[in-house]
């Protein structure tokens, strides 16, 4: 017996899935039932009632009713919820077919069979609105990808049954009888949609079609936009092509099984052998085959079958004549007309309408159910009951010419997939930009005094210059820098040295703009500044070209100073020239990753595309993330299986968040004409929306040999099914927790981020009895503060021997750092000070948590923790020596009062900063503790800086290089 978990696997379905699709099963079976038994009857009577000539006849009539309904159902959209006008459907089937049944019990005219044959067209509109419609308003884009097939199979299930069966029933009675049992499972089917419709009443209770919206004659509708003249014109073919493939195959069915009886047994042995086939398809095949290749294939294979099929046949026919292999020639094309158009056409027909919105969708479909699909049964009507007007174009002029169609029909399936992709992408960019639109937020990087234009004597600058006063300090790093004096540069050179931060920060643009080679040197020892790298990097930039000499012999010079290289490379990546080019293209190879990262993040920022020669390395380079985001995945796997190690977990969830963008990096790279930024960025701020669509993008923008490798990792699935479906590219070891923790610690430093490492190391705490002193000792001679100061917590704690060794150990080492911070967790050091603890504390911070742990460290070795009393008052004045500091609640309840009188309550989490750049008019007086509180303050240039750089300077500073 297969066990569960293989057996999803099997199907292609998640845990809960089948609740979900369950009722949906269950009215595709009982339909499939009544559709197959109505349509296996009303054939044989019709074609033993009327001969071929009327079959053309039949079609149009079909087709002028299902028009006419399609037009009365878009009159009630406006007026009635989407789930009654389903109901509505089902209710006007059951009774137009029974008072159809009662017309012939009463008549016995054989014209009732006539309309009973066309009925089967509206069994298929009423399915298309009340059924499809609602799958593809309830589930998403891969939620309909992965189960609408398997949701269908309720239908197939039925017809195997029901087809099967009718040799069986006609033991019990007539062709006649059968009609009745039909109608008895159209009432389950009324039933099972009441069910639906009460279950997802807020997803069904919508008009289809706004009330204030301006009609469009259907023609026209369908030919506003080429995407909507495509979704027209695969619907048309379809259905065109169905009624041709029949009318061929009723032909010479009636000729091989003259017997109407005969004939009923044939068309139930036939249609339930397509069944079975059919069933295999969607509930084996036809998931993976979507989820792999997309519509690509799926609305090419029908008419690529039906032309191999029908080419052979009239080639046949040309030479032999209407023999039985002909007819096997036209059983199979009915045969792929039945299996391949319900298992894979159909269902990725449907995938169309998922990019359009939802209101929009119901429209669409009403309009097509009605339109184009009624359309093609009067255009294959006309078009055969004109060719068959010719008595010597027999079924074998008919193939020829059916070919001809196909052809046509296989052009537009394959334009389509251009047309689906930018409509995907249009609806992506659409939501970025809404995205954009509502977080944006402007930024004022710098606020440096504007240069009034008037003139002042050159003696009375330098005055200025060497004022005590800060004010008049700065106001002459703008008269100096538009002097136009050559020996201006030298009271600038001061002036970056001004103790004064205003000062200092204006000194540091001028430099870039009077661009004398004589300033580079103090320009570049602030590059690693925490307070001064910004103006630092936007002053470097703006020399442009000019500097990058000197910026490629300190970046040589710096090479063991990881920090400084990856700020450099910002600089050039804003310096549009041949040479930062040339510089960037030359670090391609530099032998550590955080480096790495880095230039591709910048050629990727300047838009560049890898060379023939680069993208063996590019996709080494993809290869190697790959492997690490799924190594990640892996690890979240075996650690959520222990509730305790809850951080550690969120650690790797945000290493993970941190990784995956570098993959979009190197695919914009790699491949040309492909935004991988716009899905990265939806990728990030996912929603229910647009994920699927995220998904299917990303899907189609890739090779075959990218696809099954990255795709999977950005489904949207559980982490072991991620697991799960990389481990043929990726296989990954499964562990217990502890093992999983070690293998974290043990991973090579240059791939994590050192507060991943430090949150591992705080995890040893969980596992008292294991020996891991040694992993400890080697992780406090770290060169990160954040692990040395874990590592030495844990050692204290689970291993006080190894702890005093290492204590006496590192007196004797040149850096006292470790011997002073063996002192003060020997002194009632608590776990919640830990670097690690306040890091994520902080991280949680709206402001600050899109951002790099280890970018946040700087800021959080500076942090100062205070604790409050309740109702204790501390003045700020003191902690303001900077400017305002921002403050976070990290418990309990504040209430703060501002300068202008203003006062406001921050309860845990809740923050408060002001940007000291223009200096606020608004400081903070004092904090009030509502209840015990426990508050951090941050410093406010540390916060602006970082913010400022991984925004206003990364995406959009304007640097003027002339």
């Amino acid at each position: 017996m297969l066990k569960k978990e293989r057996l999803y696997h099997l199907m292609n379905l998640k845990e809960g899935d089948l609740k979900v699709v369950n009722p949906f099963m269950r009215y595709s079976f009982f339909m499939g039932v009544s559709v197959a038994i109505f349509y296996t009857a009303t054939m044989s009577l019709f074609l033993n009632s009327f001969d071929r000539t009327m079959l053309p006849k039949a079609y149009i009539a079909s087709g002028i009713i299902v028009y006419a309904l399609g037009y009365i159902v878009s009159k009630i959209q406006e007026r009635v919820y989407f789930s009654k006008i389903a109901l509505f459907l089902i209710i006007f089937l059951i009774i137009s077919v029974t008072g159809l049944l009662i017309g012939h019990f009463i008549t016995g005219n054989k014209w009732i069979y006539f309309f009973l044959f066309i009925w089967n067209r509206v069994f298929v509109f009423v399915n298309g609105i009340s059924f499809w419609a609602i799958v593809s308003r309830i589930f998403n884009l891969q939620q309909a990808k992965r189960l609408v097939s398997f949701i269908t199979t309720g239908d197939v299930i039925s017809s195997i049954v029901s087809y099967l069966s009718v040799p069986l029933l006609l033991q019990l009675t007539d062709t006649n009888g059968l009609l009745y049992l039909s109608i008895g499972t159209l009432v389950f089917c009324l039933v099972l949609m009441v069910t639906i419709s009460k279950r997802y009443e807020s997803e069904l209770s919508i008009f289809s079609r706004e009330k204030e919206k301006p009609k469009q004659k259907t023609f026209n509708y369908f030919f506003k936009t080429p995407y909507y003249t495509a979704v027209f014109m695969l619907a048309l073919f379809p259905v065109m092509g169905l009624f041709y493939v029949e009318f061929i195959f009723a032909v010479e069915s009636k000729k091989v099984f003259p017997d109407k009886e005969l004939l009923t047994g044939f068309l139930g042995l036939f249609f339930g052998l397509c069944a079975i086939i059919e069933l295999l398809i969607k509930t084996l095949l036809y998931g993976r085959f979507i989820e792999k290749y997309g519509l690509k294939l799926g609305l090419v294979v029908l008419p690529l079958v039906l032309t191999i099929f029908y080419a052979f046949a009239a080639v046949y026919g040309t030479f032999y004549g209407t023999t039985y292999v002909f007819f096997a020639f036209i059983v199979m094309s009915r045969f792929a007309m039945s299996t391949v158009r319900k298992s894979i056409s159909d269902p990725s027909y449907q995938l169309l309408f998922q990019p359009i919105h939802p209101e929009e969708r119901l429209e669409l479909q009403s309009r097509i159910e009605g339109g184009p699909k009624a359309g093609g049964n009067i255009v294959a009507g006309v078009l055969l009951l004109v060719l068959t007007y010719f008595t010597f174009i027999d079924t074998i002029y008919l193939s020829y010419i059916f070919v001809g169609i196909l052809l046509v029909w296989l052009w537009v399936a394959v334009s389509t997939q251009t047309l689906y992709r930018n409509v995907l992408k249009n609806l992506l960019k659409e939501s970025a930009e809404r995205k954009n639109t509502s977080d944006k937020k402007t930024t004022e990087t710098f606020m440096p005094v504007e240069y009034t234009g008037k003139k002042t004597d050159f003696d009375v600058v330098t005055k200025m210059a060497n004022s005590p006063l800060p004010e008049e300090r700065l106001e002459s790093v703008s008269l100096l820098e538009n002097s136009g004096r050559y020996y201006a540069f030298k009271y600038i050179d001061t002036l970056m040295q001004d103790p004064n931060p205003r000062v200092k920060r204006a000194a540091l643009l001028a430099a870039g703009n009077i661009r004398k080679m004589e300033l580079w040197p103090h320009l570049l020892s602030n590059i690693t500044s925490n307070y001064f790298k910004l103006p630092t990097k936007i002053a470097l930039a703006s020399i442009g070209d000019p500097v990058m000499g000197e910026l490629e012999r300190f970046f040589n010079r710096s090479e063991n100073d990881r920090a400084t290289q990856k700020e450099i490379i910002s600089i050039v990546e804003k310096i549009d020239s041949l040479s930062s080019t040339r510089f960037l293209r030359a670090k391609m190879n530099h032998p550590d990753p955080h480096i790495r990262d880095r230039v591709f993040e910048a050629l990727n920022q300047n838009r560049y595309t890898a060379t023939v020669l680069e993208r063996t390395h590019i996709n080494a380079e993809i290869d190697e993330k790959a492997a690490f985001v799924v190594w990640l995945i892996a690890a979240q796997s075996d650690i959520a299986r222990m509730p305790d190690l809850a951080p550690l977990l969120r650690s790797l969830e945000e290493e993970t968040k941190q990784t995956a963008p570098k993959l979009f990096n190197l695919l914009n790279i790699l491949i040309i004409d492909q935004d991988f930024d716009l899905i990265k960025d939806l990728h990030e701020n996912k929603n229910e929306t647009t994920q699927g669509f995220v998904q299917e993008v990303f899907s189609m923008a890739l090779s075959e040999e990218l696809r099954v490798k990255l795709t999977p990792i950005f489904e949207d699935d559980t982490i072991e099914d991620k697991v799960q479906k990389c481990r043929e590219n990726y296989p990954q070891q499964h562990l217990s927790p502890e093992e999983r923790v070690l293998d974290i610690i043990n991973r090579d430093f240059a791939q994590l981020s050192s507060e991943l490492k430090a949150s591992a190391i705080q995890s040893l705490l969980h596992f008292p009895n294991s020996q891991n002193q040694y992993v400890l000792i080697s992780s406090a001679h770290s060169n990160s503060e954040v692990i040395v100061e874990t590592a030495l917590y844990v050692l204290h704690k689970l291993y006080p021997t190894a702890f005093e060794e290492f204590k006496e150990t590192a007196a004797f080492l040149p850096n006292c750092h470790r011997t002073d911070l063996c002192k003060k967790i020997e002194h009632g050091f608590k776990q919640e000070d830990l670097l690690i603890n306040k890091l994520n504390a902080i991280r949680s911070i709206d402001l600050l948590k899109k951002l790099p742990a280890d970018s946040l460290l700087p800021m959080t070795i500076s942090l100062q923790k205070l604790q409050l009393t309740s109702y204790e008052t501390l003045l700020i004045d003191r902690y303001c020596t900077a400017g305002p500091p921002l403050l976070f609640v990290y418990d309990g309840e504040i209430e703060l009062l501002e300068t202008d009188g203003n006062k406001q309550c921050i309860s845990e989490g809740g923050y408060w900063f002001r940007e000291p750049e223009p200096p606020p008019k608004v400081y903070l007086h004092s904090v009030n503790a509502l209840k015990d509180s426990t508050i951090f303050l941050l410093d406010p240039y540390l916060v602006y800086n970082l913010i400022a750089e991984n925004t206003a300077y990364k995406e959009d500073v304007a640097l003027e290089t002339a």
